[in-house]
């Protein structure tokens, strides 16, 4: 949790998903597709939460199309992806 904000991974059948929401009033804020097929496969779907500098980013795994996945790390209010 990011100050009133939410961030979970939820079934979409058959596919997972990311997904952040305000809890004040559960306006979503931003989702992205999650590797589906992880869960299934033992994987470990951690999100991770890091404060830098005022700044708020979420590290999680995402894909595309069934896709394995892949570390994402984004800025949580801009959802811009930080290169690393």
């Amino acid at each position: 949790m990011i100050a009133d904000d939410a961030i979970a991974y939820r079934r979409q059948a058959p596919q997972l998903e990311i997904i952040a929401r305000n809890l004040k009033d559960g306006e979503e804020l931003w989702k992205d597709e999650a590797p589906g097929v992880a869960d299934g496969l033992g994987a470990d779907l951690n999100i991770e939460l890091v404060e830098r500098d005022g700044r708020h980013f979420v590290a999680y795994k995402r894909t595309k199309s069934g896709a394995y996945g892949w570390l994402t790390i984004a800025d949580n209010s801009t959802r811009e992806q930080v290169m690393i």
